[in-house]
């Protein structure tokens, strides 16, 4: 997880609704989607290391922003889990087996470039019960705000 470079000010309100929201059984996807350079991967990294303090689940970052290709997001994914290729083709696969029934919080950030691997994130929601995703976005565009990943 990365170490946080600034002391969090005055997002309080924001921290509590998003940790409210990922406490929540019925809340397994959360979206933090807004323009660059607005501190929505700061709020991430709190949220994350709060999360990770509790010592009742697993967290884990994974930055995309080198990633643009989105049939390589499942392989961002393993290699920040440290799961190893089985030498299977399908990585939600092996990260399905892997995470299995832990619970997990997955922050992905920089998503933007990438939202056609929305169905990855699916997915791995649908097979991993105790994963819930914290997903970070830009919009830089209207119709890009607009877009949903799943």
């Amino acid at each position: 997880m990365p170490v946080p470079y600034t002391e969090t000010i005055g997002r309080q309100a924001e921290v509590a609704e998003v940790l409210a929201l990922l406490d929540r059984e019925d809340v397994r996807l959360v979206s933090l989607v807004g323009p660059g350079g607005i501190g929505k991967s700061r709020l991430a990294i709190e949220i994350a290391h709060l999360i990770a303090g509790r010592g009742d689940e697993e967290v884990s970052f994974v930055l995309l922003e080198h990633v643009t290709d989105p049939a390589r997001v499942a392989a961002a994914i393993a290699d920040a889990l440290g799961v190893r290729d089985s030498g299977s083709r399908d990585a939600v696969s092996d990260l399905s087996r892997a995470v299995g029934d832990r619970r997990m919080l997955l922050v992905l950030d920089n998503f933007e470039q990438i939202l056609d691997a929305g169905p990855v994130v699916a997915d791995l929601l649908r097979w991993c019960p105790g994963l819930a995703v914290l997903v970070i976005r830009s919009s830089t565009t209207e119709g890009q705000a607009a877009r949903s990943i799943l």
